[in-house]
């Protein structure tokens, strides 16, 4: 989903007439901490069944870890990666 910066601004200014000034930031606040524990828990779901350890498997042959068997042409991400740019942002 790429959302670019004129879209992202009309998105906000529409939120802010429907919502009000009072109510954005909470609800900002809200859905944020939503994200955060679903990604959270994402990674505790994929850490449990051990699918990291496939990823890095799959990295390390080269493949896309999304696409089993998958030549992606370049260097394929890792789960750690992939969290450590979660948490970055």
């Amino acid at each position: 989903m790429n959302i670019n910066g004129g879209e992202l601004l009309i998105i906000l200014l529409v939120a802010l007439v429907v919502l009000g000034p009072k109510e954005l930031p909470r609800i900002g606040r809200t859905l944020g901490s939503v994200v955060r524990e679903f990604r959270r828990a994402s990674r505790g779901l994929v850490e449990e069944l051990g699918l990291g350890e496939w990823e890095k498997d799959a990295a390390a042959q080269g493949e896309d870890a999304h696409r089993p068997g998958g030549k992606t042409g370049g260097r394929s991400t890792t789960g750690q990666e992939r969290q450590e740019r979660e948490r970055r942002q």
